[in-house]
């Protein structure tokens, strides 16, 4: 899963890398918003927001998505 600790924090981290590399090489910043799923537990959002505000990324998603798909044909 990603949104373990240590490797979700190595992907946002190279996200951010990104972000401020184009915003260097462009003028302008381009906003990035983390999608989390909403089954995580609560020490999980936790640690995941915790990484998000470490990196600086500019907003987190926590709804319409779902692992579960009960009752899609």
């Amino acid at each position: 899963e990603l949104q373990v600790k240590g490797r979700f924090d190595r992907l946002l981290r190279a996200v951010a890398d990104k972000q401020a590399e184009l915003e260097k090489r462009m003028g302008k910043k381009v906003p990035v918003a983390v999608k989390l799923a909403p089954e995580l537990n609560d020490e999980e959002m936790d640690e995941c927001l915790s990484v998000i505000l470490d990196t600086g990324l500019d907003g987190v998603i926590i709804s319409n998505t779902s692992l579960h798909r009960h009752g899609l044909q």
